[in-house]
């Protein structure tokens, strides 16, 4: 796991293009404190920061084949590199180090740009291919590990943080205004958009080939996972065929030269990675760690405990960390969102980066369960879909009463019952995907015409129009959007940039090729019936499950920004947003944005998600 730079600019002399390589690394320091690597070979330019995970003592990168015409700088992790390196070395390649990451060069040599189809892992690299004048950039299936470029002609520019591509040459501070747009009903800036025009994200499961002789770059998609197919397994089949591979992808990510711990909330998630890890370490110590909330709404702790007990019934040597945290000050929310080089707006980013912190201080590995809902059907909203499907087939009568009521319904916070309800009810349309999209849209037609007024432009729905949709029904739809989309840009961009802000490396074994492979093919029934949610996943580890977890409703992983803003939050969040900088710019309207914050501050209406994207826009702007 580290951090990767680079750079093709005939411009620039051999000297200062590894003064500009040596800047960029030294902004991506924290996600690799164990080392650096500057490449130079006029115009291209090549940088690395280490994080040694594998071979801590040989793994040095930028890593050269046999004859050093192919070059290549990695972050992240393949796990499959023994069986592969032990194939190609009968092929005749050569290996230098121990490192996961040389299978890359030496697949390059025998399958050319097809090499990364023949990868399984969390990653991102560059690859420069002195013969034939390229580079070769990739990326991860689901996007775990991040990669930005800026592409222009004859010049290319790559990094894995916003902050090392500020350091390239002619950076430019252009703001994307439709990309702020998406921002404000998003939380985040979906691929390959980000908040500087010039600066694109390279997709998930997408290469980028730039050609030096020409000085053009060309983006293509290698994978797309197809809902399309459908396996023939029946439900107890598929049952065990899914717990076999989860198995397997906790084994591959048990494999570490470094401390290794594991992320214990009290949902199923989790627990199913945690008890899985626990019977293959046989005896072995490991660390699980959890944190904890004041508000009960959001805190997991107790169940967390009773969930390590069970566990340390699998193996005695298991130790639990537990710290209560009450993240209320606003200099942490500030710490926390300056960190990804853009706005970013999911609140859980407080408590995650307070974790990798916590867990960083122990270990260097820690295994979590993140992907389990986009795989398996574990959001709300799946079977609010379906819901409303129902819904839509009472008569327009019996509609029309029962949307009534609802609107009779007093406002409430996001995890209240009413609060629930307003969202679930409000997002109604003429279309299921619409409906979706409403459900999560935080800056709605009515509001964006608050903030913009004319200026409104584009709306986020067209990433909703135009995503090429595979999959079948409503709800497997959806999920198949969130997966592509929702997992990538906010869910693993959340995990990715707290964690190794701490030098922690973080693994999802629910996403595995083999996991996800198989998710995609289970008819949407083995994962969501009626109540159930993750039906085959629970089927699958039944042996594992407490009863507990057929009683408990999922709660996420968040803080309860409505209370706060109202609360603890309400005069840093008041100077910030009606006297910050969004108030000195054009990005929006100022009196939209004290419009919203009175109604908020009087119980009139609930507008505390989109309160708190345009407070972290403020923040970014007064930074920038």
């Amino acid at each position: 796991m580290c951090a990767i730079s680079g750079i093709v600019d005939a411009a620039l002399a051999p000297e200062n293009a590894r003064d500009v390589i040596g800047a960029m690394n030294l902004c991506q320091a924290r996600r690799g404190p164990d080392g650096e690597g500057v490449f130079v070979d006029f115009p291209v330019a090549l940088g690395h920061r280490k994080l040694a995970v594998i071979s801590p003592q040989n793994g040095d990168q930028p890593l050269f084949n046999e004859t050093r015409d192919v070059v290549a700088v990695v972050n992240g992790e393949f796990y499959d590199y023994k069986a592969i390196g032990e194939k190609l070395r009968k092929r005749g390649h050569v290996f230098t180090t121990q490192s996961d990451a040389e299978i890359l060069i030496h697949l390059y040599e025998e399958y050319g740009i097809d090499c990364v189809r023949k990868l399984d892992g969390m990653f991102a690299f560059a690859l420069y291919d002195k013969a034939k004048r390229r580079i070769l950039l990739g990326r991860d299936k689901l996007g775990k590990k991040p990669l930005l470029y800026r592409l222009l002609p004859g010049k290319l520019c790559f990094a894995s943080t916003l902050d090392a591509m500020r350091c390239a040459p002619d950076f430019s501070e252009e703001l994307d205004r439709e990309a702020i747009s998406d921002f404000l009903s998003f939380g985040y800036i979906p691929h390959p958009a980000t908040v500087y025009r010039q600066i694109r994200k390279l997709p998930p499961a997408h290469t980028l080939i730039f050609d030096l002789a020409s000085g053009k770059g060309a983006v293509s998609r290698y994978w797309q996972c197809d809902f399309s197919e459908k396996s023939p397994l029946s439900f107890s089949d598929a049952a065990r065929e899914l717990r076999k591979r989860v198995e397997n992808a906790v084994s591959k990510r048990l494999q570490a030269d470094v401390p290794l711990g594991i992320f214990l909330s009290g949902g199923i998630d989790s627990y199913l990675i945690a008890a899985t890890a626990a019977k293959q370490l046989k005896g072995k110590k490991c660390d699980l760690f959890t944190i904890g909330f004041p508000e009960r709404a959001y805190d997991e702790s107790d169940a967390s405990c009773r969930h390590f007990k069970l566990l340390k019934e699998i193996n005695p040597n298991l130790r639990h960390h537990l710290r209560q945290i009450d993240p209320e000050h606003f200099n942490l929310i500030d710490f926390c969102s300056s960190h990804f080089g853009e706005p970013f707006a999911d609140a859980s980013m407080i408590p995650t980066h307070l974790l990798s912190a916590f867990a960083a201080k122990e270990v260097t590995v820690a295994l979590s369960g993140d992907g389990a809902d986009e795989l398996f059907g574990g959001y709300d909203r799946y079977r609010a879909i379906e819901t409303m499907a129902r819904f839509q087939r009472l008569s327009p009568v019996m509609r029309q009463a029962v949307l009534l009521l609802a609107g009779l319904l007093p406002a409430g916070g996001e995890r209240t019952f009413c609060g629930r309800a307003h969202r679930f009810f409000n997002g109604f349309a003429a279309t299921s995907m619409r409906s979706y999209f409403n459900w999560l849209d935080r800056a709605p037609e009515d509001k964006r015409q608050l903030l913009y007024g004319r200026r409104a432009g584009v709306s986020p729905y067209r990433h909703f129009e135009t995503f090429s949709f595979t999959a079948q029904g409503d709800a497997e739809m959806m999920a198949e959007f969130d997966l592509a989309n929702y997992l990538c840009a906010d869910v693993l961009t959340k995990v990715d940039v707290s964690s190794m802000y701490y030098a922690l490396e973080v693994r999802s074994p629910f996403l595995d090729d083999a996991v996800v492979d198989l998710s995609r093919q289970l008819p949407w029934r083995f994962k969501v019936d009626g109540s159930s949610r993750k039906k085959i996943l629970c089927a699958a580890f039944a042996d594992l499950l407490p009863s507990s977890f057929k009683r408990s409703r999922k709660r996420g992983f968040g803080v309860p920004v409505a209370l706060w803003l109202r609360s603890a939050w309400k005069d840093f969040a008041g100077e910030e947003l009606l006297h910050g900088a969004l108030s000195r710019t054009c990005v929006v309207d100022p009196f939209g944005v004290r419009r919203l914050w009175n109604e908020h501050q009087s119980g009139e209406a609930d507008h505390s998600y989109l309160l708190w994207h345009l407070l972290i826009l403020s923040q970014f702007l007064g930074r920038n």
